[in-house]
């Protein structure tokens, strides 16, 4: 029998149209996809959040910030923020749903809040959660997550020419290396070789746009690198974002430490793009088989080699593709919504 579910999260506005219709970060994109697999499994699902319009998108009520669910939810899950469960005070099972860095959920404001609520607590993978304090014992749950269908329907994958890596990491979270890395040792060894920076703020400063004081270092090294193969681009939609992951050698990955779940290596090897990332994030070793989907690197050095092997063979990259068809599209969000299940019960 369906349960009668509410979500609560308050980052930016969406809604369950938006995954196919707009570039949003990984947090909403899941959000909208596990809602959506809930539903189709006969849920009364419903989204407490900041869209700008109430709306119905795949049996999913999105109802704004200001209106309540029709009935009483029985199952709450705030996004993050443990506070957020009193938009649902009266329902019978709490869960918060950590999507982002544990140590965002040690802030003292978090911790009363979840000694106030006491909810379950549901990570993306075991490094995120093994890296919580916890400091009020509470039930702790790994779910993982998914790709989305996009990223897992089966089209051609068709390598462009010249060849190209691409990156979608954040330009304060490790660009730096990753574009230095390929201007400076990757592209002499491939002289035709391209890498595309997907990036809302880099692309807002290629057109004169405002960019963060921060973030203008990073901005000025993708242009001055131009010449070098550097090109900066918009994020997309999810059907765009897989189809020019289709078109790619590699994803160029900075495999931070902290990386709480790392959602777009789950989307690439999806989509069969192999990754080339350093064995400097836990997360990553799950995500990726190294030598299998792709590559982690111990060194520049490693790394360098690896996406130049990458660019230049055409069988390895077939090779890869090929693992990463066979070996990592076998999840998706209705098997992560089956296990949410289980947590309900």
């Amino acid at each position: 029998m369906g349960k009668r579910i509410c979500f609560v999260e308050s980052s930016v506005p969406f809604d369950g149209f938006g995954p196919t219709s707009r570039p949003l970060d990984s947090g909403p994109r899941a959000l909208a996809y596990l809602a959506a697999a809930l539903a189709q499994r006969g849920h009364e699902v419903s989204v407490i959040n900041k869209a700008d319009f109430p709306a119905l998108c795949d049996g999913v009520d999105w109802l704004g910030w200001t209106n309540e669910p029709k009935t009483n939810p029985e199952i709450a899950i705030a996004v993050d923020d443990p506070a957020l469960l009193a938009h649902v005070p009266h329902a019978e099972k709490r869960f918060v749903w950590a999507q982002g860095t544990a140590a965002s959920l040690d802030v003292p404001a978090a911790v009363s809040s979840f000694g106030a609520w006491r909810p379950d607590v549901v990570f993306h993978t075991k490094p995120q959660r093994d890296r919580w304090l916890n400091a009020n014992g509470l039930t702790t749950h790994v779910v993982e997550p998914a790709p989305g269908d996009a990223f897992l329907d089966d089209f051609p994958v068709h390598p462009a020419e010249p060849p190209r890596l691409l990156t979608v990491c954040h330009p304060l979270g490790g660009l730096e290396r990753l574009v230095r890395l390929f201007a400076e040792r990757i592209r002499p060894a491939v002289p035709n070789a391209e890498l595309r920076v997907y990036s809302a703020m880099l692309d807002r400063g290629r057109w004169g746009g405002d960019v963060p004081e921060a973030v203008r270092p990073v901005h000025e090294l993708c242009q001055g690198f131009a010449n070098a193969g550097v090109t900066v681009h918009p994020p997309q939609p999810d059907p765009q974002m897989a189809d020019a992951y289709r078109q790619a050698r590699g994803l160029l990955h900075p495999s931070l430490a902290e990386e709480p779940a790392a959602i777009v290596l789950m989307e690439a090897q999806a989509a069969c793009l192999p990754v080339i990332g350093f064995m400097q994030s836990a997360v990553a070793f799950e995500r990726v088989a190294d030598g299998v989907t792709g590559k982690l690197a111990a060194s520049d050095d490693a790394f360098v080699d690896a996406a130049v092997e990458l660019l230049n063979s055409a069988d390895t990259h077939a090779r890869y593709a090929g693992n990463c068809k066979t070996l990592r599209r076998g999840r998706s969000w209705a098997i992560a919504a089956a296990e949410w299940e289980e947590l309900f019960a």
